[in-house]
């Protein structure tokens, strides 16, 4: 990452193009989904291509779903033997729906809707799923809803195309942007922002039972500063978090920390 040349273009459209997510597999191929209107329906759409020489050129150009929401992100990741997951926010309900390729990329399936809250809803969220591999043909996803007395942040699992009943989370803040990480042996790390007293700070949740009771959530911002958007990351060496922090009349900065 010291230094960067310039790659190909993957969209294959001049459309307006937004959220993309991007993964590598084991066979060194790079994977990316984003959202774009070619399809010149009204709507944006999941759209996927991948690359089998480091982004130089891209292949398999294909729609996944053609009319999704349009303002919220999308995850991508890898699964068992190279199996590829995306997760996105559907358009008729606004619910999150998980799409799925067990070839490579070469073909999409959408499998389920995770988190069937039936939201019907005329507008923009501007927030995402998160999604996290378990092994043992366990998924773990968190997803928001909006939906009339359902709103906030819910965390859900599935070992197959069902998902288990959404759970909860955040007590009672106002969670909302979020990320999951499994750490291995039935541990589980949640990150989200949430609005409080002082305005939006990130917490931390964990589980220790791979999803089925957590912790309290504590917070790992700086306390009086505004803090959003969190992502997290299980390495060798911890968990890597990330969010945006601003302090009070200062900008806005990244900030990562790294957790035991």
């Amino acid at each position: 990452g010291q230094s960067w040349l310039p790659g190909a273009n993957p969209t294959g459209s001049e459309a307006d193009q937004s959220h993309p997510d991007l993964v590598a597999d084991h066979a060194g191929r790079f994977h990316l989904v984003w959202l774009d209107d070619r399809d010149e329906n009204g709507h944006q759409g999941l759209r996927y291509a991948r690359s089998s020489d480091l982004g130089r050129h891209w292949e398999m150009a294909q729609t996944i779903d053609e009319s999704t929401c349009s303002c919220c992100w999308n995850r991508l990741a890898l699964g068992l033997d190279g199996q590829l997951n995306a997760l996105y926010r559907d358009m008729e309900p606004r619910d999150m729906a998980l799409a799925q390729s067990f070839d490579a990329g070469q073909s999409w399936r959408r499998v389920s809707t995770v988190g069937a809250f039936n939201w019907v809803f005329d507008g923009c969220p501007h927030n995402g799923g998160a999604l996290a591999w378990g092994g043992a043909q366990t998924w773990h996803g968190l997803v928001w809803t909006g939906a009339e007395n359902k709103a906030g942040l819910y965390y859900v699992r599935s070992t197959g195309n069902s998902w288990s009943k959404p759970q909860a989370m955040g007590g009672e803040s106002l969670a909302f942007h979020s990320d999951i990480a499994d750490m291995g042996n039935e541990r589980l790390l949640a990150v989200w922002d949430a609005m409080g007293a002082d305005g939006s700070s990130v917490m931390l949740g964990e589980s220790f039972d791979h999803g089925g009771h957590w912790t309290d959530a504590r917070q790992i911002s700086a306390p009086g500063n505004s803090a959003v958007f969190p992502r997290v990351v299980a390495t060798p060496s911890g968990v890597l978090t990330m969010w945006i922090e601003q302090k009070p009349g200062a900008a806005k900065q990244w900030v990562a920390a790294l957790l035991k």
